[in-house]
């Protein structure tokens, strides 16, 4: 994420404009927390197109083999990933399936699975378990790319619900 700088804030804000609104309206379709309509401010500063060396693609980011799991249909003509509508419809049906399997509704284990993967994130909680914690995000030794994930994402609704006091 290029957000060290407040102008780079404003110049994902005007990107995420023709997205923002629908994908709001859709989290709240789903009664999740609004902030999980920013993802795609941390994830892809709101591009579309965009791709990670690693080989994450569209505003969600998803890896080739996550999105087959979802049934983002990728072949030579077509990547789902790359399509706001159907990428997104999967990102939330992930983070919510996410959620209810593993992590008892808990949307913040979620998230940091979303981006560290499930697996990392559920050995965490084991280990984090067995020396007597509950488990909760706070709790969990992650990278520290997953660790900072949770409160970037805070941090920029905070941001955008109060643009003024952050003299953005």
């Amino acid at each position: 994420l290029r957000t060290a700088r407040p102008e780079n804030i404003t110049a994902i804000t005007k990107q995420a404009t023709p997205w923002l609104a629908w994908i709001t309206q859709q989290v709240s379709e789903r009664q999740l927390p609004g902030e999980l309509a920013l993802i795609p401010f941390v994830e892809s500063s709101f591009d579309p197109g965009a791709r990670s060396h690693r080989g994450a693609a569209g505003l969600w980011q998803f890896m080739p083999r996550t999105g087959d799991a979802l049934g983002l249909v990728r072949n030579g003509h077509y990547d789902g990933r790359l399509d706001v509508v159907t990428s997104t419809d999967a990102a939330l049906d992930y983070l919510e399936m996410q959620a209810d399997q593993w992590y008892e509704g808990d949307l913040q284990l979620s998230l940091a699975a979303y981006n560290a993967g499930a697996g990392t994130v559920n050995k965490a909680k084991r280990r984090a378990e067995s020396q007597g914690l509950k488990g909760e995000y706070g709790d969990l030794s992650l990278p520290q790319e997953t660790m900072q994930y949770l409160p970037k994402l805070l941090a920029i609704a905070t941001i955008i619900d109060n643009p003024e006091r952050y003299d953005i």
